[in-house]
């Protein structure tokens, strides 16, 4: 079992044998899976994340954070560009209509460059805080929620984990609970 898209990547790349993906932004235009409702191939999997929900986050976000105007977006570019792309594009246009500015704080998977990232929301703090979707974001959500606490934002995260870790808002089941999902797949 492959958690996100790159470490579903490097699985492909592995084996032949069969693979189980959970939170995998793209299965179709990642090449993971020719349709979602028969996938073929060796991959099979839930996924959880894209361009709906990154924009349900930001309205979610906005309504229990109404006044905030300018809203931070952690991001973090992966293999999966394309899934970037229509993620942003998305959150433009949810954007527009709550009238909000996202300010685009893109973080390579590199931890150095987090807390680069972190250190200038400091300097410049946005009325809000949405981080999408990438495990490096979920193995370093202690650093990102001590930072939007410290500055008294107001948070949307991906999954239910953020929020054990006292982040305010999450959209998402756990990743337990994908994990769950997943192990049902390899079950059948």
């Amino acid at each position: 079992m492959s958690l996100g898209t790159p470490a579903t990547v490097a699985a492909r790349e592995m084996t032949s044998g069969p693979i189980v993906f959970i939170g995998v932004g793209n299965p179709v235009g990642s090449g993971f899976a020719a349709r979602l409702t028969h996938p073929g191939g060796n991959l099979t999997g839930v996924s959880f994340v894209g361009p709906e929900l990154a924009a349900k986050g930001l309205e979610l976000l906005k309504e229990a954070a109404p006044e905030a105007s300018r809203v931070a977006v952690l991001i973090a570019r992966d293999a999966d560009q394309q899934l970037s792309q229509a993620v942003w594009a998305a959150l433009e246009r949810a954007a527009r209509v709550l009238q909000v500015t996202l300010v685009l704080v893109d973080v390579p998977s590199m931890t150095e460059r987090l807390d680069d990232a972190l250190a200038a929301m400091r300097l410049r703090p946005p009325d809000a805080l949405l981080t999408l979707n990438d495990p490096f974001f979920l193995v370093h959500r202690e650093r990102i929620i001590a930072t939007a606490s410290a500055l008294r934002l107001p948070t949307m995260f991906q999954t239910a984990e953020y929020v054990r870790a006292g982040g305010l808002l999450a959209f998402l089941p756990s990743v337990a609970e994908w994990g769950k999902q997943g192990a049902r797949y390899v079950d059948r």
